[in-house]
């Protein structure tokens, strides 16, 4: 028998498990394993969900405050999650930049009317 021709070959025994179908496998797992493996899958989905919507907010609130990206709205697809990260690295470069050129010219203006 070729490897991928077995059913097991190609699914996991979770997989086997949620379709009911371990038993016919061979596989057998007492009623409560079966209870606690549903309840970690179901409690991990639920916090792999929370967690994109978290990140989804973060992005957003990024293309509301980027200038480059102020206005982009749901539909607009051609704007990434990645092009918003990189586009945010680069706004924020931009205004340390600017920070760091102000307080330049503040320590030189100083300097002209005599504070130290």
């Amino acid at each position: 028998m070729q490897t991928s021709d077995h059913p097991l070959a190609v699914k996991s025994n979770y997989e086997c498990i949620r379709e009911g179908k371990h038993f016919d496998h061979g596989l057998e797992y007492s009623e409560s394993f079966v209870a606690v493996t549903f309840s970690r899958s179901a409690k991990h989905a639920a916090e792999e969900r929370i967690r994109r919507d978290r990140l989804s907010r973060a992005i957003e609130t990024l293309q509301s405050v980027i200038p480059s990206l102020n206005g982009v709205t749901e539909r607009d697809k051609t704007t990434t999650k990645a092009t918003t990260v990189e586009r945010a690295i680069e706004y924020i470069i931009s205004l340390k930049q600017e920070l760091e050129k102000l307080r330049k010219d503040t320590r030189s203006e100083h300097k002209k009317v005599g504070f130290t």
